[in-house]
């Protein structure tokens, strides 16, 4: 049975998320959405399998279908029969067909999905799209954007004659809430970086300036979580100021608030990256954060309150950056850690849960309105 619940079809809206994989984050999201009540969410996953993720998944306590187990059949249909259909994503694991006979239907469907035309040029990115996905630009469908920067891309690319959302990742940000700070630092300044150790991050300036900074004499540490095919040449890189440079390895996600707790400025220098989960997490944890122009959530959430926009892959500005964190007097730490937490506590799971029932109801009034 493809819908396993319990719930009465005939009471409950019928709601149904098509996405490539489950992550500890969006299981998070789905498994409180669906605990609400509200509707009968399913998510159709295009696999079980993580492949190549390191982290460990959660059981999943919602409702779920995967389409590697199903027949071509049996997806279309799954996708044709519900009263809300959301996609994330759409030129990968057969997500094409099943949006376009979703659209064929007529019934209501949204898109959801970080920003457009960013890792390619524009006009390039926007003309793929129209070949490979003209449902978007032919439809009504509300478009859910990952971000407020998302939206911006999507609204320049399809116009204003649709439904524009912001509905970015949410998590439990409980344990990083929960993180009690004492501001006056008899300790070394600690930097945490927590990711994939790879160019896109932005590792790579980011030990180029976290090396310079000790150079000019900063009582400073940084630490790293994560891995990846950059780690060789980072380890080669610090190795004349190894005692000042901690890698920790990849660590699961209810391992991370320990060592968010430890540290004092968070480090995200992301080259590109359409929303970025650690910065809201750095933020609920009280910490400052160091992140990039080109990261979803950090344009979103980081002011000067709080931490540094700086350009990407620009060492001297990171540089520059964390001088300041490094030397800032507790009273002015004790208050933008102060304002960095109410920043985090909007993204939240709770808030996360009423803003995508809100974009359910939303999307389905949109479609009525549009008969």
């Amino acid at each position: 049975m493809l819908f396993p619940s319990t719930a009465d079809p005939a009471i409950l809206t019928r709601i149904l998320i098509v996405t490539p994989i489950p992550t500890p984050y969006s299981a998070e999201l789905f498994d409180a959405v669906a605990a609400t009540g509200q509707y009968r969410l399913c998510v159709m996953y295009a696999s079980p399998e993580p492949l190549g993720r390191l982290w460990k998944l959660p059981p999943l306590r919602h409702d779920q279908m995967f389409l590697n187990r199903m027949t071509d059949a049996e997806a279309m249909d799954a996708v044709i029969s519900q009263d809300l259909v959301v996609f994330s994503g759409y030129n990968s694991y057969g997500f094409g067909r099943l949006i376009k006979g979703r659209n064929r239907s007529g019934r209501p469907w949204a898109f959801w999905g970080e920003r457009p035309g960013v890792l390619i040029p524009r006009y390039l990115g926007r003309r793929y799209r129209k070949i490979v996905f003209p449902e978007m630009s032919h439809s009504i469908a509300p478009i859910w954007g990952i971000g407020l920067w998302a939206i911006e891309g999507y609204r320049q690319e399809l116009g204003e004659n649709r439904l524009y959302l912001n509905v970015p990742y949410f998590s439990d940000l409980g344990p990083f809430l929960s993180i009690e700070r004492d501001h006056k630092r008899s300790r070394p300044c600690r930097f945490l970086f927590s990711g994939s150790f790879i160019r896109r991050k932005g590792v790579k300036p980011l030990i180029e300036a976290f090396v310079e900074l000790v150079r000019m004499g900063s009582d400073a540490e940084l630490h790293l979580l994560g891995d990846g095919p950059l780690r060789g040449k980072l380890q080669s890189a610090t190795s004349s100021i190894a005692d000042r440079v901690h890698f920790h390895g990849f660590r699961q996600r209810d391992e991370l608030p320990a060592f968010y707790a430890k540290a004092d400025v968070l480090c995200a220098p992301s080259l590109y990256d359409g929303w970025g989960l650690i910065v809201p997490e750095g933020l609920a944890a009280g910490m400052l954060v160091i992140s990039t122009t080109e990261t979803g959530s950090a344009r979103d959430l980081v002011t000067q309150d709080c931490g540094w926009l700086i350009a990407p892959n620009d060492k001297n500005a990171l540089l520059d950056a964390m001088m300041r964190a490094s030397t800032l007097p507790p009273s002015e730490c004790s208050s933008k850690s102060m304002q960095a937490r109410k920043i985090g506590q909007t993204q939240d799971i709770k808030v996360g849960v009423k803003r995508f029932c809100e974009a359910i109801d939303m999307s389905l009034s949109a479609w009525n309105r549009s008969k």
